[in-house]
Order: C-alpha cells, then sequence, then structure tokens
C-alpha cells in the first residue's frame, strides 16, 4: 500500500491526499508488530502526513459468522479520552492534539495510556467479553495527530450478493 500512495504522490498534482484506513493502518506507530503505512508514511513526510484516529464509547458493528452470514454485535468502551465530551454535537467530536498542547488536563490524558475500540472482520460472543479482544493500549498523541471521539456507532448495511 505505501508504494501506491508513494507513487501517487511523485505523479499527482500536490493536492491533499485523502486515506480512510482502520486506526492499526494509519496510525504514526505500530500497535501490531508489524510497521503499518501510517508509520511508513510518517518516517517518510514527516510532517506532511497527519494522522486521524477513531474512537467510540458504544459500538455495534457487523461481526462476520463461521457461515460467512453477518450479525450485528455491540461493545462499550470508555476512557479518559472518549469521555471528556458527554454532549458533545451530534455525539461526536474532533480534536486536534496541537490545539491543546498548553492545556494540563489534555497533555496527562494525550500523553497516557488508552484503550481504544479496534475491531476487525470478526468477533465471537465470547470474545465480546474480553476487552482485549476488541481494543488496543496506545498513547494517542504518540500514534495520531487528532482524533474523531464518537459516543455510539452503528454498523453499515450489508448488501446482499444478488443487487
Amino acid at each position: 500500500m505505501y508504494e501506491k500512495v508513494e507513487w501517487f504522490l511523485q505523479h499527482g498534482d500536490n493536492t491533499v491526499l485523502f486515506i480512510n484506513g482502520h486506526n492499526g493502518h494509519i496510525g504514526k506507530s505500530s500497535v501490531a508488530g508489524y510497521t503499518c503505512l501510517g508509520e511508513l508514511l510518517s518516517d517518510n513526510l514527516g510532517n506532511g502526513y497527519y494522522s486521524i484516529g477513531t474512537d467510540a464509547q458504544e459500538t455495534q458493528f457487523n461481526s462476520q459468522k463461521d457461515n460467512g452470514e453477518f450479525e450485528v454485535l455491540e461493545v462499550s468502551n470508555s476512557n479518559d479520552l472518549n469521555s471528556q465530551f458527554p454532549n458533545a454535537d451530534n455525539g461526536q467530536y474532533f480534536i486536534d492534539f496541537t490545539s491543546v498542547t498548553s492545556d494540563e488536563v489534555w497533555e496527562q490524558i494525550l500523553g497516557s495510556e488508552q484503550s481504544i475500540t479496534t475491531l476487525n472482520v470478526s468477533l465471537s460472543g465470547m470474545q465480546k467479553m474480553l476487552k482485549s479482544a476488541y481494543t488496543v493500549t496506545i498513547t494517542p498523541q504518540d500514534t495520531f495527530d487528532g482524533m474523531i471521539i464518537f459516543q455510539s456507532v452503528t454498523p453499515s448495511t450489508v448488501l446482499s450478493e444478488s443487487r
């Protein structure tokens, strides 16, 4: 993936490139034991790469079952970061970490480990009971430049193959 982004940056017209991806792929440091796209971009582009992570307190998502069908599951995760704005507009907020560098409370939150929601294609009922199966621990300021936080998210609609 990095090679594709690099090619576009070399052959593009200097417009902003927006990459949508899983927190584990776009973070500036890897949380999964491999060198992720965000880490490569951060190393090679420096401040030219701006990484935005996401987290939610309540997450409903499509989990793929062994037979290939999907079921909606729900997990909850609360941390010091995602519980800062319980009355945010529309249940969501964005924080640019550079905008709060002089605030002691934010410095403490962004500089300390936070357990954020991270999901893959499937999560079994038993895994749902283990927070470590659907969260990863990060230090926000070391991983992202900002974050979008949701109070709750709902799954996308799975379309049938006959469409």
